[in-house]
């Protein structure tokens, strides 16, 4: 016998891994109409949503502390897929073309950054 409680807990998919997974790799199951300025950061003539600043801020942090950064650490850190990952880079890159730069022998972002505590 399915009681009401049953039937919402079966229903409610909001709460799933996936759906947390996919809402880090860039909350595309946020409905039309639900983009307040609040939700996103104006860069260059793009308008960045929280989940995009979250894993841009992230490759700067990563490059800052070790140097050097690879599609495989954001699908990991995000468990977004490599395609995002990539597309995250290359933007990245393109916003900083002289903090970063591809080194297709380590198949990996590094940063083009001597000194500590400089910033993209």
């Amino acid at each position: 016998m399915h009681g009401a409680a049953e039937s919402e807990r079966i229903g409610d998919h909001s709460r799933t891994p996936a759906r947390a997974a996919f809402s880090s790799c860039g909350g595309a199951h946020l409905g039309r109409g639900t983009s307040s300025p609040g939700h996103f950061l104006k860069q260059g003539r793009q308008f960045l949503n929280w989940y995009v600043r979250q894993r841009r801020e992230w490759i700067g942090e990563m490059l800052r502390i070790y140097g050097f950064i690879n599609r495989s650490h954001i699908v990991a850190k995000f468990d977004c897929s490599p395609q995002l990952a990539g597309h995250d880079l290359t933007a990245f890159q393109t916003d900083n073309p002289d903090w970063v730069r591809y080194d297709p022998r380590r198949r990996a972002y590094v940063s083009t950054q001597t000194g500590q505590g400089s910033t993209p």
